[in-house]
Formats: C-alpha cells, sequence, structure tokens
C-alpha cells in the first residue's frame, strides 16, 4: 500500500512538469504567430501577392446570408456558444460550441477588388452580437434577432448534429 501511494505522489509533479513544459513551448509557437500577422503591414488590395496579407475594404456578394443570432444579412459569421458553470459561489464560461459559415464575396477598396472565399481562413472579427439566455423557459425576443428560445434550439442543433465546423 505504501508502494502505491509513492508511485502516485511521483507521477502527479512528473505529469504536470510535462504537462507545463508543452504548453510553455506551445505558447511560444502562439506568440511568434502572432508577431508575424502584427507585422504583415496593410496594403491596397491591388498589390496584394500570394501568402499573408491584411487588407481592408468594403465587402459586397450576390448572395448573403442572414445571421442565426441576430438575423442580418451577412457574408461571413462566426458564432461562439459558452455555457455557464457554476463553482460554488463563482462559476465559469466553458467553450460549448462554434459555428462559421459564409459565402464568397468581394472585399473592395478604392484601388481594385478581390474575391474571398471565406472557408478555411483565419479572421479577426469584432464581435457585433452578444446575446445571453437564463434559462429554457425564458422566450422573450431581443430588440432584433433571434428569440431565446429559438438561441436555445439553435445551440442544442449545432452541438448535436456533429457538425464537422462545430468544434
Amino acid at each position: 500500500m505504501a508502494t502505491n501511494i509513492n508511485i502516485n505522489l511521483t507521477v502527479g509533479p512528473v505529469a504536470g512538469f510535462f504537462g507545463g513544459l508543452f504548453l510553455f513551448f506551445k505558447g511560444f509557437r502562439t506568440y511568434r504567430e502572432y508577431l508575424r500577422v502584427q507585422g504583415t503591414p496593410g496594403i491596397p488590395i491591388r498589390s496584394i501577392a500570394m501568402g499573408l496579407v491584411r487588407i481592408h475594404g468594403k465587402p459586397t456578394s450576390e448572395h448573403l446570408l442572414n445571421s442565426p443570432i441576430s438575423h442580418t444579412p451577412c457574408c461571413f459569421y462566426k458564432v461562439e456558444i459558452e455555457k455557464w458553470k457554476d463553482e460554488g459561489e463563482s462559476g465559469t464560461w466553458l467553450h460549448y460550441g462554434s459555428e462559421a459559415n459564409g459565402v464568397r464575396f468581394y472585399l473592395e477598396d478604392s484601388s481594385a477588388r478581390v474575391l474571398v472565399d471565406a472557408r478555411g481562413a483565419e479572421f479577426d472579427l469584432e464581435s457585433n452580437v452578444v446575446r445571453e439566455v437564463a434559462s429554457a423557459k425564458s422566450s422573450s425576443v431581443a430588440a432584433s434577432g433571434a428569440s431565446d428560445a429559438e438561441l436555445l434550439d439553435y445551440a442544442a442543433q449545432r452541438r448535436g448534429a456533429g457538425n464537422p465546423s462545430l468544434s
């Protein structure tokens, strides 16, 4: 019995050490990617080349999607779903799921326009709408967009659908 306790006391610190080492080096890799993106200058669309670029412009598309949260027409949307977990007197938000969807669109500035296929791209998007639903019994409608019941149904469908874009 004493040997079993000694093994358990050894495994914990060793696992913690290697886990910490892994997270330490992963942090460096993430930081290096951040610096690479931040070091990329914004350029006019007519000057873009293959590879990593930073551009700004006005999106235009023949086909638009409706955002599932705000019901506004858009070229691309990303939804992050989080669930509150009580932990005694406090709590925390846990990632419950996410979904991204978009159509091809043109991004246009004063110099030119370029066709953008949003699938598989990395985005730095502003959060336009944040909604919080307190319980499954709630059925109020926000100033614009989906009702609380629609949001709960949307979250349940995305979580249970085995959607490949839902992580």
